[in-house]
């Protein structure tokens, strides 16, 4: 996923073959606390939703999340890495440290998470930028031609009740 700053995104992951990533109430609030560590110096976000298979984020890329990273030297680059932007690492980041106390927790071993997290643009069409306002907030303009970040937002509050 290509991310451009200003903009909003649903991005969600599930546990492999649809199994538990959260086996205890303490791996939510751990969760929280890598999401907190990883995800929240990079976006805003603008609804969360943590259910026992899988998880939704409703985010607005900041400019840091889009900042390309390079990794070690050319050749390394060429054979190992592709580049990353830092939200996409950061993400994985969180999810490999989860996955490995989950492990340890559980006596189990292996992936948690399904291999790709899916992120997918709120406009799907068309690009708008949030308006900037003096003190730095952020105005979140719908498209009523076009409103999947509005149901994404309804859809994961909902979860949650």
């Amino acid at each position: 996923m290509h991310f451009i700053s200003n903009t909003i995104y649903h991005i969600y992951n599930q546990g492999n073959n649809r199994q538990k990533v959260f086996f205890r109430d303490e791996n939510y609030l751990f969760f929280l606390s890598k999401m907190r560590q990883f995800i929240l110096p990079h976006v805003h976000f603008l609804a969360y939703c943590l259910m026992p298979n899988h998880f939704h984020w409703l985010i607005v890329a900041q400019e840091s999340a889009c900042e390309w990273l390079e990794f070690g030297n050319a050749a390394e680059k060429m054979t190992r890495y592709s580049p990353r932007q830092r939200l996409s690492h950061q993400i994985n980041t969180l999810l490999r440290s989860y996955t490995r106390a989950v492990n340890n927790q559980e006596d189990r071993s292996g992936s948690l998470f399904r291999q790709h997290t899916k992120a997918k643009d709120g406009w799907q069409d068309e690009f708008i930028e949030a308006a900037k306002t003096n003190n730095g907030a952020g105005n979140f303009r719908f498209d009523s031609d076009n409103d999947y970040a509005a149901k994404c937002f309804h859809y994961i509050v909902f979860l949650e009740l």
